[in-house]
């Protein structure tokens, strides 16, 4: 999960060549292409959407 999210970064944040950043965190250029294939659609966007939990209590 945190090279996911350091590639999405990355890329879309710091706009870093694809090939660049995969080499940076360590993983196939061909990785991190299908990486951001599949996160662009799941309609992902940067930054990240923050998810709270709220748990009630009795």
């Amino acid at each position: 999960m945190r090279k996911i999210k350091e590639a999405l970064r990355l890329c879309w944040d710091l706009r870093l060549p694809a090939r660049q950043a995969a080499r940076s965190i360590g993983v196939a250029a061909s990785t991190l292409s299908d990486l951001l294939y599949r996160a662009k659609a799941a309609g992902l966007t940067w930054p990240l959407a923050v998810v709270y939990r709220v748990t009630a209590t009795v």
